[in-house]
């Protein structure tokens, strides 16, 4: 009975053993490492809540500028001056003063503080260079020029469809559009080409060619006035297209430039929320 009782008693002990183990570890509290992540990412998650929101509206409103039918240059400019400037000039000081003490936070907060530059930087550059993104009266006729040339294009298109023998001008003048695409465009928008060398190709390859077709004569029937009209309205957007090259150049930078940064600070972001989800998985 005695052996039994010890035994009953040591059983008891056993089944009491989690609820006091539990209950030791409530009594420890936190870890440190908890308590310091809780403590930074209650400071840095209203900095974030204020940034992302307001980061997609000037990627939305930049990328409206980008469009024609949707650009309003003088409400981006105010999101830009008003609402951005004063955020992100002010980001990496207050992102700075929020430095954890404990070392398994120190990586992640290295990362903020890179993104927090990074995205001041950027929006530095954007609100010195918002002048780019004015077409101006010289590129919306060059903005025309171009629709009118595409259109007549197909206009012609149109007209000899199902025709089994095309005019051979039109080979020729579809020819310079694709050299124009591939052997200047390409070039020029991944800054393996200067805008004296697209001058020198348009000047002396491209427009000597839609010119010579212009020379030519052309019957009355639809088809060929319509051909002709699509020559003619190649030649002037080329001839527009050489004479802004400096504004256009200007935006091929401004554009690479943009892709550049953003990538970067987006980079600099995933990099610090894949650092706090490992600072979580050590917890």
């Amino acid at each position: 009975m005695r052996a039994l009782s010890r035994f009953v008693g040591m059983f008891a002990f056993l089944l009491a053993l989690p609820a006091f183990v539990a209950m030791l570890s409530a009594s420890c509290g936190k870890s440190d490492l908890v308590k310091a992540y809780e403590s930074y990412d209650a400071v840095v998650d209203p900095l974030l809540a204020r940034d992302i929101p307001l980061w997609g509206k000037l990627v939305t409103q930049f990328n409206e500028q980008l469009r024609e039918e949707t650009a309003d240059l003088e409400k981006f400019g105010a999101r830009v001056r008003d609402e951005a400037v004063p955020f992100y000039s002010e980001l990496p000081a207050k992102v700075a003063a929020l430095a954890p003490s404990n070392r398994d936070l120190a990586r992640a907060h290295e990362w903020l503080v890179k993104y927090a530059a990074s995205r001041a930087a950027f929006v530095r550059f954007l609100a010195a260079n918002l002048d780019v993104l004015d077409p101006g009266a010289s590129m919306e006729s060059l903005s025309r020029r171009q629709n009118a040339a595409q259109q007549a294009v197909e206009d012609y298109e149109d007209a000899v469809k199902g025709q089994v023998m095309l005019d051979p001008r039109f080979g020729v003048l579809r020819s310079q559009k694709d050299a124009f695409a591939k052997q200047c465009m390409e070039p020029f928008t991944q800054g393996r080409m200067s805008k004296e060398d697209v001058s020198a190709f348009i000047e002396r390859q491209i427009l000597p060619q839609v010119r010579a077709l212009g020379r030519e004569n052309f019957a009355e029937d639809q088809a060929s006035q319509l051909l002709r009209a699509a020559i003619f309205a190649s030649e002037e957007f080329y001839a527009s297209f050489a004479k802004n090259l400096p504004h256009i150049d200007d935006q091929v930078k401004f554009g690479a430039d943009v892709t550049r940064m953003t990538a970067e600070g987006d980079d600099l972001l995933k990099e610090f929320r894949d650092e706090m989800a490992a600072v979580r998985r050590r917890m």
